[in-house]
């Protein structure tokens, strides 16, 4: 997978003259971790890459490929449509549920979480906002600050993002759940114009 990301980042980094210690200042991440980012040897949840894009007064989506608002101005998304937003280790891909990604204040997606996930990979995050986590298959694992949930399929949990959490598949089988997340970090009125 190319480092799309990690690319992006140095570069608008050097563009806003910020070195990796003012970044980590400013978004409380660590200045080890920045680096490992911007050299692709690690991944970053989309909550923690919207805490660095506030940093670099950007939006979010400058990290990703644009997303294709559909013309006929829709309301329903066909199983056939869906598009992926984003994919995070190549374990996890995020499809959208919504064609107006723009307009909402929380933001529904469908997840595959791909096996082979071990606890030495794990990296819990912490950002303000809501997780709401509904299985469809397979077993989650979810941690919320040191307490640890197996939900199975028809399980829930919502919860304060500011929590730290992860939720991992931890099975050699695909895991696929509905995640709602709010605020939208795509939502234009979230998003700062560079």
């Amino acid at each position: 997978m190319e480092n799309l990301i990690g690319e992006k980042l140095k570069e608008l980094r050097r563009k806003k003259k910020l070195t990796l210690k003012e970044l980590s200042e400013k978004s409380k991440l660590s200045i080890g971790f920045l680096s490992k980012l911007e050299r692709g040897l690690c991944n970053i949840s989309v909550e923690s890459l919207g805490v660095i894009a506030q940093c670099l007064d950007t939006n979010v989506n400058y990290f990703f490929k644009e997303v294709k608002e559909p013309s006929n101005g829709n309301i329903v998304v066909r199983s056939y449509e869906r598009q992926i937003l984003y994919t995070e280790n190549e374990r996890r891909i995020n499809f959208l549920l919504t064609n107006n990604i723009n307009d909402i204040d929380f933001l529904p997606k469908l997840v595959e979480l791909l096996p082979s996930f071990n606890e030495e990979e794990m990296l819990s995050s912490s950002h303000p906002g809501e997780e709401f986590l509904y299985v469809l298959e397979g077993i989650l694992t979810v941690f919320i600050n040191r307490d640890r949930y197996d939900l199975y399929p028809g399980d829930s949990t919502l919860f304060k993002s500011k929590e730290n959490h992860i939720w991992v598949n931890f099975t050699n089988k695909i895991v696929k759940l509905i995640v709602v997340t709010s605020p939208n970090l795509f939502k234009d009125e979230n998003l700062t114009e560079e």
